[in-house]
């Protein structure tokens, strides 16, 4: 099964908003 265009966008959107927080985290210490 292949998922929809709309929720692969929101699967990465998700996934790059985690590491642009785990970034920011680490770089404000």
């Amino acid at each position: 099964q292949i998922l929809p265009d709309q929720e692969l966008q929101i699967f990465f959107l998700l996934k790059i908003k985690a590491k642009v927080r785990l970034f920011s985290t680490s770089v404000c210490r």
